[in-house]
């Protein structure tokens, strides 16, 4: 209790030594992130930064003063990061500025990905498949909410998409080399996650919760307290969200983007004009031309290597999102408080006042050993075809390291896998008593918990 005392009367304090009369203080309220119509001054965003840099290098305020969470909401992620970017600058060695600049990069990486996607009007039929997929993931009111159909959508060609996928691992990249960076067990950064703003294009804000399709009576006003196990998990996740994306542009799809970007964007730049905003005929669900659309997916879906040190590189990111996801929780386990905790350790009650047991965390951390061994070519995926007597399986890490051509309809079908194919020990992954352990510990909810764990 004194510890927080003393954390307030410092914000206070240091608030009125900066002399910000646009910042919210302590004792001000914070403007609502969850009203979208906000729209920030940008004379009022560069001038509260270059305030914040002088600030911050000249030692008279703490972090925590600044209150990031209303830097946040009042300012915008690009600007508080730069802020925080310029500032760190200066101050090499405050954990606690690193720490809030490296989750505010790992936001830029979202806003970014997010306004560029709405620019260009992604998801443009609201009704068909796009719309049955989205109600079966519970994600239609974040769809609607996040990513409205805009008033005049850009165009886009292939090689916008693809500059949009690095733009997004380079901004992952930021953060993780500066979360990484974070070795101070006393490091914390207190915020309310859901409310955080993101600009998403067109003048309009939308909360992170909306965004996550969080944004809910029970979580809006979710206070965490993120420390150094969290800069290790936040960090893990940064480069597991690389890790696709980087496998994406491993690969040429011109062909695909060709005939059914239509489907994606509203005006993708093709050789196929005539695909775009035609009539459509309904059969039930579905459209005539979306049926055909899909048809023609599945008949492109061949996708030849084009940089193959981007599977290497897929494959660095796995690798150090298991080492992250070991690290975080032998962090979170060396703990000694229980203060809001994104993730709890068996003696913590957390913020999401979700138990994590000890028979919990043995099986994640023995699924990561048996991660680590699949991804290093130590253990095989069992083959789905051919005589099991043969006791063939797939090595994993030659998958990534000597790409070929990638045709998911022929790795479903096994020839695909032909290059890769080996014998010796295969991984337990796979195994029915593994699915039941992992059913039975993680109480039926085990891909859930993976997904917060990471």
């Amino acid at each position: 209790m004194t510890s927080e005392i003393r954390r307030a009367v410092r914000a206070v304090l240091c608030a009125a030594l900066l002399g910000l009369a646009a910042l919210p203080s302590a004792a001000q309220d914070v403007p609502d992130a969850s009203d979208v119509s906000a729209v920030v001054d940008d004379a009022a965003r560069d001038t509260a930064r270059a305030r914040l840099v002088d600030a911050l290098q000249d030692g008279r305020a703490s972090l925590e003063a600044l209150l990031v969470e209303s830097l946040l909401v009042t300012y915008g992620v690009d600007a508080t990061e730069a802020a925080l970017a310029q500032a760190a600058d200066g101050r090499p060695d405050d954990d606690d500025l690193r720490m809030a600049l490296g989750f505010t990069q790992a936001l830029a990486a979202v806003e970014h990905l997010v306004a560029g996607l709405q620019r260009h009007g992604v998801f443009p039929d609201r009704a068909g498949m796009a719309s049955i997929v989205f109600e079966m993931g519970g994600l239609s009111g974040a769809l609607r909410e996040v990513f409205p159909p805009p008033d005049d959508p850009q165009p886009i060609s292939y090689a916008d998409l693809r500059a949009l996928v690095a733009r997004w691992i380079d901004d992952l990249a930021r953060a993780t080399d500066t979360l990484e960076s974070v070795d101070d067990p006393a490091v914390a950064l207190a915020l309310r996650p859901m409310r955080i703003p993101l600009d998403v294009g067109g003048g309009r804000r939308v909360a992170l919760g909306d965004v996550l399709g969080w944004l809910d009576d029970e979580h809006a006003d979710l206070r965490v307290r993120f420390d150094l196990g969290d800069a290790a998990w936040l960090a893990g996740y940064c480069h597991l969200l690389a890790a696709p994306a980087e496998c994406l542009l491993a690969v040429d799809f011109d062909e695909l983007f060709e005939r059914t970007a239509h489907r994606l964007f509203a005006r993708p730049v093709t050789r196929y004009p005539f695909l775009v905003g035609e009539p459509s005929r309904r059969l039930g669900d579905f459209q005539w031309e979306e049926i055909t659309d899909i048809v023609a997916a599945i008949h492109l879906a061949r996708f030849p290597v084009v940089e193959p040190e981007r599977a290497r590189s897929a494959l660095a990111h796995l690798e150090r999102t298991f080492a992250l996801s070991r690290l975080s929780w032998e962090r979170i386990l060396a703990e000694t408080d229980d203060d809001a905790e994104w993730i709890p350790s068996p003696s913590q009650a957390g913020a999401l006042r979700v138990s994590v047991t000890q028979p919990m965390l043995d099986a994640w951390l023995a699924t990561i050993d048996e991660l680590e061994r699949v991804f290093r070519g130590e253990r095989l995926i069992p083959f789905w075809r051919g005589d099991p007597a043969a006791k063939l399986g797939v090595n994993v890490r030659r998958v990534f390291s000597e790409p070929t051509c990638f045709d998911p309809v022929l790795w479903v079908q096994g020839t695909a896998a032909a290059p890769y194919l080996e014998q010796g020990r295969m991984s337990t992954l796979s195994d029915d008593a593994f699915a039941r352990r992992m059913g039975e510990v993680f109480h039926g909810d085990p891909l859930l918990f993976a997904a917060w764990f990471n």
